[in-house]
């Protein structure tokens, strides 16, 4: 199989408003290109056709992982403290059960014996409301980081393969008509009139 004549790895650019040119897909003017990795080929597209996952696909920089990390460190950070605030939630339940003299603390304390050490703290639970502060921090730092991850502008792009495949068949077909038009200028391509008189 023939090697491409370019990589599938663009970076998105911008240009001036005086520079812009009509988009490759829609056709509208726009100030944004995608050039190939080796500047074999380029081409203007819209931003809003950079998020469509049919046409490219966004190359995510070490920066972007670590705020996706952190953000999914947080939503299990959250979910455990959630489950911590259920746990000692004070349910209406049971309150009517210790007004009526039943007590659950027994039963409460076997599952706890046979947790993991990791689960296991030095410090007393903490109180619902402490937890519930401790979630609500939690929450706008997570709040934030969403923002964050959704706001990001990728520079690195990879298309899709259908998209892929027809640059490279533009690329080919362009250096096809230049080679052409070449040959047709290049002197002995037509042939000449006799030179030779008649008789």
């Amino acid at each position: 199989m023939a090697t491409a004549p370019f990589p599938n790895h663009y970076t998105c650019r911008l240009v001036s408003a005086s520079d812009s040119k009509a988009c490759s897909v829609c056709y509208k003017p726009t100030t944004t290109v995608l050039l190939s990795q080796n500047s074999a080929d380029f081409f203007y597209i819209c931003e809003s056709h950079l998020k469509d996952k049919t046409f490219a696909e966004a190359i995510p920089p070490e920066e972007y992982l670590t705020l996706v990390k952190e953000k999914n460190g947080l939503d299990a950070q959250i979910k455990a403290l959630e489950r911590k605030a259920a746990a000692v939630k004070p349910y209406s339940w049971n309150k009517m059960m210790n007004t009526i003299g039943w007590d659950n603390s027994q039963e409460k304390d076997e599952p706890d014996a046979q947790s993991d050490d990791k689960d296991k703290d030095s410090t007393p639970p903490k109180s619902y409301e402490e937890l519930n502060k401790k979630i609500k921090e939690l929450g706008t730092k997570a709040s934030r980081l969403n923002d964050s991850i959704a706001s990001f502008k990728f520079k690195n792009y990879k298309l899709d393969p259908g998209m892929y495949r027809m640059r490279i068949n533009n690329l080919l077909q362009a250096q096809n008509r230049l080679r052409r038009q070449k040959e047709v200028q290049a002197p002995g391509f037509f042939p000449l009139a006799p030179s030779h008189l008649l008789s």
